[in-house]
């Protein structure tokens, strides 16, 4: 959140990753602890409030859903890339339903910052998931996200929205 980029009411990120991964490589105690924590920072931060409550309770279900798959469809195992890919970007499509969920009373803002920060955040999510969360580096995966949304924005300018 702190190193995301702010877009209309919403904080483009790979927030999720980091909750996402410590279920897919330590089980649900690391999943479930790192989304809860994630998910009261996340709560806490006032960047982005309009997606506040979808942001929350999304990494702690990206945290829920890393534990889960390494559970019950890896047998304990750590998951290979391709699994942890499949469900970083399904966590991350979830991540966008929340907020349409959670903001239906504004329905046309909150299409407007899913097509703002869905293509940025699902393609910058792929990089982050076979990292351990602590060897991550923010900046980084600012300078990423940073050219994606730069990329996008030239596809279709946010004044087009």
């Amino acid at each position: 959140t702190e190193f995301g980029i702010p877009a209309n009411g919403a904080v483009v990120n790979v927030r999720n990753a980091a909750p996402l991964t410590a279920g897919l490589i330590f089980g649900w105690p690391a999943g479930l602890i790192a989304g809860f924590v994630g998910g009261v920072e996340r709560w806490f931060s006032h960047a982005g409030d309009f997606t506040r409550l979808a942001c929350s309770i999304g990494t702690i279900v990206a945290g829920i859903l890393g534990a889960g798959v390494r559970k019950f469809m890896m047998d304990n195992k750590k998951a290979s890339w391709f699994y942890g890919l499949a469900v970083g970007v399904t966590s991350e499509v979830l991540h966008m339903l929340l907020v349409f969920l959670t903001n239906a009373e504004d329905i046309q803002r909150a299409f407007t910052v899913v097509k703002i920060c869905a293509i940025p955040m699902i393609a910058a999510f792929p990089p982050n998931i076979p990292s351990i969360p602590s060897l991550r580096l923010a900046p980084f995966e600012t300078a990423v996200t940073t050219m994606i949304v730069t990329i996008t924005n030239r596809i279709q300018p946010a004044s087009s929205l």
